[in-house]
């Protein structure tokens, strides 16, 4: 990160509970991927600081997580809400992913890469420091890029 102050946090943010039928990432295989995506991304030199906690990560319907992004809890034409398939909770530090993702294969792993640049991006700020999404989401977006190059996979955005 740049140093600047950071702005926005709701599309990072959720005000709503965890819900109660998420399924969390529990396995020894699936800490053992989010080890190794965290050290990819230490490898990449972008942040300072080496000793990241693992997040909690749980697997949701794409409802919720439309739900989740727009901040209220009934969502009235879910057609209008974007695609989203991951979101960071800063405040539980807490991956939300879509439960259709598959973080086994390549393009999961990247969309799961994504979600741990944010949990990085958090962690390391300044708790006085408000966050900018654009760069925040910019910084994501091109280590996710990175990430999809060096396993050679299509990158589309």
């Amino acid at each position: 990160m740049t140093g600047k102050l950071l702005g926005s946090l709701a599309v990072f943010v959720c005000m709503l509970s965890p819900p109660a039928y998420a399924d969390a990432l529990h396995s020894d295989a699936e800490h053992q991927l989010v080890t190794h995506l965290l050290d990819w991304l230490d490898e990449q030199n972008v942040f300072t600081d080496k000793n990241i906690e693992h997040p909690q990560i749980n697997f949701v319907a794409a409802s919720t997580l439309c739900r989740m992004a727009s901040g209220t809890k009934r969502i009235e034409n879910q057609a209008a809400c974007p695609d989203i398939i991951g979101l960071y909770n800063n405040e539980t530090k807490t991956i939300y992913l879509n439960y259709k993702v598959d973080i086994n294969s390549p393009s999961g792993q990247a969309i799961l890469l994504h979600e741990l640049v944010h949990h990085v991006q958090f962690s390391i700020a300044h708790p006085t420091h408000t966050l900018d999404r654009r760069e925040i989401e910019a910084e994501a977006y091109a280590l996710e890029s990175k990430f999809h190059i060096t396993n050679k996979l299509p990158v589309s955005y």
